[in-house]
């Protein structure tokens, strides 16, 4: 009885446990993966962001030597935009879409990138007449390093989000495990005696019935009902009466055999129910020894008193 009363308390508490890690990395996992898609979006905006500006500026500024087919000036304008390290190609196409100057810097640089390229083109443009176009193309892996630095320092505090709820949820645990315990003491303990109760005492005779089946023995039962516990509450007071209840199942348990259980069921009323019987003759045994400790007077405060 005692394994399945332990069974009893835990299983809430593992449920409980389980089912609170899980979706807190359930919880974790959605707000890092919308953390993630938004940093990204940002990143992409801002990428986007500069080389439009990049791209208004050269139109601009390339407009005189694609007028004047200046393909010098063109060069050394665009190679002025080398010190930005996003920007990998930049070509200037006239009228027909031929190339017209260009800039590249080293390919290697976009190398193994997880992903393509970034491309804005834009038209040069004169007092509303078309010279031609201009076409950039960036480099995306500072969105890749700015997607693995701000998902190392998600993990960090998601690490650490995790270990306080682990720490909150051990918390947590321990009570419930503690007010289980306390529940099972109050629903299958008698509180004065400290003996299992009606309840606990109906479950033991109910699995002692089965085993004996099961074994082909037998199982007894003793109902032990005290003569004087009255005249001692009106005597003596209660705390007397709960201090003889608590002496006569102290007796009864030193004189039942190991694996018998003494339950307090009533008010004066105990119960002895024994497994593993051979026979009538072993429970006459047990109600003799039983009844023969008994008739001892018990002292309380000073005074004798029999049960």
């Amino acid at each position: 009885m005692k394994r399945r009363l332990a069974a009893r308390r835990s299983r809430l508490t593992r449920l409980l446990g389980t089912g609170q890690l899980a979706a807190a990395v359930v919880a974790l996992a959605v707000a890092g993966s919308i953390l993630l898609a938004y940093q990204f979006l940002m990143l992409q905006r801002a990428l986007v962001g500069d080389v439009s500006v990049h791209a208004a500026i050269i139109a601009d500024n390339i407009a005189a030597p694609l007028m004047f087919q200046d393909r010098d000036a063109a060069g050394e304008m665009l190679r002025s935009f080398h010190l930005d390290p996003t920007l990998m190609e930049i070509v200037a196409y006239d009228l027909q879409g031929k190339p017209f100057a260009a800039y590249r810097r080293d390919k290697g640089a976009q190398d193994g990138a997880w992903m393509a390229p970034l491309v804005i083109t834009r038209q040069v443009m004169y007092q509303g007449r078309p010279l031609g176009r201009v076409r950039l193309v960036a480099d995306t892996a500072g969105i890749r390093d700015g997607l693995l630095g701000y998902g190392t320092l998600l993990a960090l505090a998601f690490l650490g989000a995790l270990l306080s709820s682990g720490l909150v949820s051990r918390k947590i645990r321990s009570r419930v495990a503690k007010a289980e315990r306390e529940l099972a003491y109050l629903a299958y303990t008698d509180p004065v005696t400290d003996l299992p109760n009606r309840r606990a005492s109906n479950e033991a005779l109910d699995a002692m019935l089965a085993q004996s089946r099961e074994g082909g023995q037998r199982a007894g039962v003793l109902l032990i009902d005290l003569d004087n516990f009255k005249v001692v509450n009106d005597t003596a007071g209660h705390d007397a009466g709960d201090q003889l209840l608590r002496q006569v199942a102290a007796v009864l348990r030193d004189h039942v055999r190991e694996g018998d259980l003494v339950a307090r069921i009533g008010g004066d009323e105990f119960i002895v129910v024994g497994g593993a019987l051979r026979g009538a003759g072993e429970l006459e045994t047990l109600a003799n020894r039983s009844l023969a400790a008994l008739r001892c007077p018990i002292q309380l405060e000073g005074t004798e008193f029999f049960a």
